[in-house]
């Protein structure tokens, strides 16, 4: 059973410049640490990641080499194109997307969601439709059939631009999709890298908890830290998702 991870990566970014690039101890990037995190994985057959194609992407794609990792330049703003054209040289079974500015992503919860997944059948299986992980612990599994189908059919440029929301938004009316839940509710914390003040919160959870600390290790050691927990509770989950929505309520 292939399953083919792919990583969404750009260069560019406007809350936090070059994030993914930014060190969080000497010199090893943030965008290093997801792709070793990943590695970790029992169940994925193989990564790519999927490059905005711009300038600066050069950087991306030396980290990618230095790491042994397989990259594709692609869309900068059609999403939904870059990863799939990334995909479909590959005829995976399910493709696994991630973005890499988690980079904290924790292997277990992607092995789990992936099992489940392909034992219970699932057109798409995800944690994100009803969140119980932390911001920052995202994974998304779905038949490659589904990504092709939303490829072809979807218009939207939210749905372009966010990969799997016209899968979510075509839930039951034409696709399967199944939520996998945390045994218990963490949601309202954030470990995700898109301000500085994440980049802050990043820094210290893997300065005491270590590179490869599980998610629950995180979780419990910034619920035991209110200040570090209030710097990461400063921004919503989802930003970039609700100001795409709002530019085409205001386009109508």
């Amino acid at each position: 059973m292939k399953v083919l991870a792919i990583t969404q990566a750009r260069f560019s970014s406007q809350r936090l410049p070059k994030k993914i690039l930014l060190p969080y101890q000497n010199d090893q990037t943030f965008l290093e640490l997801h792709l070793k995190r990943l590695k970790l994985s029992n169940l994925i057959t193989q990564t790519v990641v999927a490059v905005a194609d711009e300038a600066g992407s050069e950087k991306i794609i030396q980290i990618c080499e230095s790491q042994n990792i397989l990259w594709k330049l692609g869309s900068v703003d059609d999403v939904l194109d870059r990863f799939y054209k990334t995909a479909i040289d590959f005829k995976p079974e399910h493709v696994a997307r991630l973005t890499s500015d988690c980079p904290l992503i924790d292997s277990e919860v992607c092995d789990r969601i992936i099992n489940s997944h392909i034992n219970a059948h699932y057109d798409y299986t995800s944690n994100v439709q009803f969140p119980t992980w932390p911001d920052g612990f995202d994974f998304e599994i779905m038949k490659f059939s589904v990504l092709q189908k939303v490829h072809q059919i979807c218009t939207l440029l939210s749905e372009r631009e966010h990969v799997t929301l016209g899968i979510r938004n075509r839930a039951e009316s034409m696709f399967q999709c199944q939520n996998i839940y945390n045994t218990q509710d963490d949601s309202d914390l954030r470990m995700t890298l898109d301000t500085e003040e994440d980049r802050l919160v990043l820094t210290e959870l893997i300065k005491h908890c270590g590179e490869y600390a599980t998610a629950s290790e995180f979780s419990n050691y910034l619920r035991a830290n209110e200040a570090l927990r209030s710097i990461s509770n400063r921004h919503q989950r989802n930003e970039g998702l609700a100001e795409s929505l709002k530019k085409e309520i205001e386009k109508k």
